[in-house]
């Protein structure tokens, strides 16, 4: 079930990261700093309660975080012979996905627009 949500929930990122990517001058540049940044956000390397506020808070907004909470204490659930599911996490991270997913079309539709009327759409 992780694997799967985490599918479905990282699309809305990589969507958002890809409309903004598309109308940079430096298309990679966005897409290299989440490559760089996730890792950290995403409670991969230390779980995400055990950063920072500011960072926590940026992580709580990403879907990856709320997988590996759920896949955390999954395991944690498993090891001590208990069948407890972490619905409430894989539930957050669906829900921030499709809140990026949405965030992405949103914007998508405007820079079409300003495309469509003949202004610039880049931005750095």
């Amino acid at each position: 079930a992780c694997l799967l949500v985490a599918s479905l929930s990282g699309v809305g990122l990589g969507l958002f990261v890809g409309v903004v990517s598309a109308t940079m001058r430096d298309s990679l540049l966005l897409v290299n700093l989440t490559e760089l940044g996730l890792p950290v956000l995403s409670g991969a390397a230390a779980a995400i309660t055990s950063l920072p506020a500011p960072a926590f808070w940026l992580a709580a907004a990403l879907p990856p975080g709320w997988v590996t909470a759920a896949a955390r204490s999954a395991g944690a659930a498993h090891s001590a012979g208990t069948a407890q599911p972490a619905s409430g996490d894989l539930v957050a991270a669906l829900v921030t996905g499709a809140v990026w997913a949405a965030a992405a079309l949103a914007l998508g539709a405007v820079r079409a627009r300003r495309r469509r009327d003949g202004r610039s759409v880049a931005t750095f």
